[in-house]
């Protein structure tokens, strides 16, 4: 929950305006973070889980997507997130991720 409102381009952008850092270190900080923090939640799960919260696909799937293109988008090494990344890699073979996914979309005209 805390990776979103950080990695919002205007609030990164007016962060950085502020001097200390890149655009890029901002990102890759907050969005570390926070994908550690919820790799250490999905670990407290004992039993395997194929999403989020089990075999079927919940909220928490939904929002983890985007944050996982973002970290891939300000170049966050994914490997340092092993059962968060796994869980994505199933989620963006479904058809309804796949079809909605960033890259698919158009701009309008």
């Amino acid at each position: 929950m805390e990776v979103h409102p950080v990695c919002n381009l205007r609030v990164a952008r007016y962060a950085v305006s502020l001097g200390g850092t890149t655009l890029e270190d901002w990102m890759m900080h907050f969005i570390r973070d926070g994908l550690a923090d919820f790799e250490a939640m999905l670990a407290q799960n004992k039993r395997p889980s194929q999403y989020c919260h089990g075999g079927v696909v919940s909220l928490a799937d939904i929002c983890l997507v985007p944050q996982v293109y973002n970290a891939t988008r300000w170049n966050v090494d994914m490997a340092e997130f092993p059962k968060t990344a796994a869980i994505a890699a199933r989620l963006e073979k479904l058809e309804a991720f796949a079809d909605a996914h960033p890259d698919r979309a158009s701009p309008q005209s």
